[in-house]
């Protein structure tokens, strides 16, 4: 079996957790002959192979634009297709598909949904695919039951765990990682905003939380209460966030490291997650979980699908950040909740977020195809 593996930005959506488990699926299953073909530009490529995609070929996509792209992206294919056809076409976004669809348009097809469909014509599109040539694969259960809603047919949708490999995780790395924050590495405690795509997740809501967490507990010096936010450089909503912090005196409440889109470059040295809103229920998620550490989260469902509270979590109705504040101070003054919500993840974790199982799943898929 061939398969061709295409992968663009999608408008800056493509995420390199995304990218991560597109390489463990071509290293998890060796006797599928599969290549990558990139549509986007350099960004892209260093995103890939910060995710272990090593093995690609690039293609140009003028400005960004799908529709500019599309007569490049088209000869590619024709050119890898010159040496034989591909069996299937694992498209890992809408505008992905609309490729292969230009290219290959008879040649069986995978969609590959990390997200909820944006558009009422993407699904509407879905509707009318043929189940015999074309399945859509989701990670996450709120989409999933968002395209059965919309009557997508349950013979194309599909659901399937993501990918983490725990060993990309190097906890020998905290000391090296927190030195290079500007942080007390004995007293600080850091808090990664949990986000996928990285810059999602709203930093003023999380500033909101750890800004009354530590109100909460400056007042005995004993606790720990210097608590950092670590956010993306581009983060929404961070300058509202960064005035907030201002205000209560407490400038340097937020720590921007663009790193946190490769998250197993940063968990070793955090000491608790949040998860905020959809974009928290996210593939990062999932790494938290691995990496061992304490989450504190809203109760929508792309994280209760994921994480159960008091399970693998500490989640509050959305919104309720004096609830979440406590949430956070049992996980940085607690010894006992925090490490049983942690091993509980990692259980699951290890048990259900594994690339061998997400590469038995997907090769299931393609052979059905």
């Amino acid at each position: 079996m061939r398969v061709l593996h295409l992968i663009d930005t999608d408008q800056g959506r493509t995420c390199p957790t995304t990218l991560a488990m597109a390489g463990d699926l071509v290293r998890g299953a060796p006797f599928v002959a599969q290549e990558v073909l990139l549509c986007g530009g350099y960004r892209l490529e260093r995103a890939a192979r910060l995710a272990g995609l090593d093995a690609f070929e690039r293609v140009g996509v003028p400005f960004g634009q799908p529709a500019l792209g599309m007569p490049a992206v088209s000869r590619r294919i024709e050119d890898l297709e010159s040496v034989g056809r591909f069996d299937m076409i694992h498209c890992w976004s809408f505008s992905a598909l609309r490729y292969a669809d230009l290219a290959q348009k008879k040649t069986p097809k995978v969609l590959m949904l990390m997200y909820p469909p944006r558009k009422r014509s993407e699904v509407q599109r879905l509707k009318r695919r043929d189940p015999a040539a074309f399945t859509v694969l989701t990670t996450n259960a709120y989409a999933y039951e968002r395209l059965l809603a919309g009557g997508v047919s349950p013979k194309v949708v599909r659901f399937c765990f993501p990918s983490v490999d725990r060993a990309w995780v190097d906890e020998s790395q905290r000391a090296v990682i927190r030195e290079q924050w500007p942080i007390d590495p004995e007293r600080t405690r850091v808090v990664a905003l949990l986000s996928d795509p990285p810059a999602e997740a709203d930093a003023y809501d999380a500033i909101m939380a750890v800004g009354l967490c530590c109100e909460a507990l400056g007042a005995d010096p004993k606790r720990h209460s210097d608590l950092r936010v670590l956010i993306h450089p581009l983060q929404h909503h961070r300058h509202r966030a960064q005035h907030l912090a201002e205000k209560i005196g407490s400038p340097g409440r937020l720590i921007q490291d663009a790193r946190i889109a490769t998250p197993w470059q940063v968990m070793p040295g955090c000491d608790a997650a949040l998860a905020l809103g959809p974009s928290g229920g996210g593939v990062s998620l999932a790494w938290a979980m691995a990496a061992g550490l304490p989450i504190v989260g809203e109760a929508c469902r792309p994280i209760s699908d994921r994480a159960a509270d008091g399970e693998t979590a500490l989640l509050v109705e959305p919104g309720q950040h004096k609830l979440m504040a406590e949430r956070l101070q049992r996980c940085v003054t607690e010894k006992r909740t925090p490490q049983t919500l942690v091993d509980r993840a990692r259980v699951r974790a290890n048990g259900v977020f594994t690339p061998e199982a997400f590469c038995n799943r997907l090769i299931e898929v393609y052979h059905r195809g």
